[in-house]
């Protein structure tokens, strides 16, 4: 396994690599990145990940030709105001696609994917390729998504052969999924982008939805399966703001077992007193809906490496907060409304 930071890599050297998958720096996570076009890499993607044949994976280009490349109708007007506004950027859009894009890569369905990445390293990769990139959260499915290139190395080690390092994600929180069916704008994946940026933008409905096939495959990864989990128990707790800090102090002293806790906050959260500080672990989410989408991964990683359960602080649904909440959701144990 090479690790080479993304100001000094040899693009020559890198695009040689897409022979096999390279995990690569993006806005939103770190991605395992494949030329489509090349099968046996696609493939290692499934096998390096564990994930499953029916998810989907996520295409990325580089220009608007490069996108009309791989889908098979004209971009709805809807669409043209979402890329205007959001492209390049945390935003995947749903295409019918052409027959010629690998099975594997669109999980047997007739659409594909979308979006372009806002991470200057990873467009100029796309761009000297010549040919979209397949690039799923570069971590073992089920697993919290990585915003490092240290996240990425806990999860693969040397199974990897290129690790390219650019710095923390930006954003920190998968993309957003949009699909646009019976005249509405569907978010499949609440991400990146919030359900309210969206709407300010759109000329039609948009809701939030989990809507499957009817053979229960999916449109979107993000969708079906159990997602983002550390090895620790994660425990969720929601309600009033003010309250939260008091009902885990209750918790953890309900539950004296327990030698290690970890306790992820947001600064509108209090825990007060810890009476034995030996056995906690506090990860500070920061205060804003944005920092704490960019430190989301990060605190549940840290706390899974000393922790035995990890208590999280819920945040509401506005701006960000659906797309943190969607995670946490997804990754606990047990829920606390």
């Amino acid at each position: 396994m090479r690790r080479v930071k993304a100001e000094d890599i040899d693009m020559e050297t890198v695009i040689e690599c897409f022979k096999d998958v390279v995990a690569v720096p993006t806005e939103t996570v770190y991605g395992l990145a494949a030329d489509i076009r090349c099968e046996s890499a696609v493939e290692r993607i499934f096998e390096l990940k564990g994930r499953p044949g029916d998810n989907p994976l996520i295409v990325h280009v580089c220009s608007i030709d490069m996108l009309k490349s791989i889908i098979s109708e004209p971009i709805p007007k809807e669409y043209q105001r979402l890329i205007d506004r959001f492209w390049p950027g945390p935003l995947t859009l749903l295409f019918k696609t052409k027959c010629d894009i690998s099975l594997r890569v669109r999980g047997g369905l007739d659409t594909v994917a979308v979006r372009m990445p806002g991470n200057k390293c990873f467009l100029n990769i796309i761009e000297r390729l010549g040919a979209p990139i397949a690039a799923p959260s570069a971590n073992i499915s089920g697993r919290p998504s990585p915003t490092s290139a240290d996240h990425v190395i806990e999860d693969f080690g040397e199974r990897i052969g290129l690790v390219i390092d650019g710095g923390p994600c930006s954003v920190g929180l998968e993309s957003t999924v949009v699909s646009m069916m019976e005249g509405k704008l569907h978010v499949l994946r609440p991400g990146g982008i919030s359900l309210e940026e969206l709407t300010e933008v759109a000329c039609c409905d948009v809701v939030v939805s989990n809507k499957m096939l009817e053979n229960g495959k999916v449109y979107s990864p993000g969708q079906k399966y159990k997602h983002y989990s550390p090895t620790a128990r994660l425990i969720l707790f929601k309600g009033p703001e003010n309250e939260i800090g008091e009902r885990m102090q209750e918790y953890i002293l309900s539950n004296l077992k327990v030698k290690k806790w970890g306790i992820a906050l947001h600064s509108n959260v209090c825990i007060g007193k810890i009476d034995d500080k030996s056995k906690v672990n506090i990860f500070d989410m920061g205060c804003e809906k944005r920092v704490i989408s960019r430190r989301l991964f990060e605190g549940i990683r840290s706390l899974d490496k000393v922790s035995e359960v990890i208590l999280v602080a819920g945040v509401t649904l506005s701006g960000e907060g659906s797309a943190i909440m969607d995670r946490l959701e997804r990754a606990s144990d047990m829920i606390f409304e």
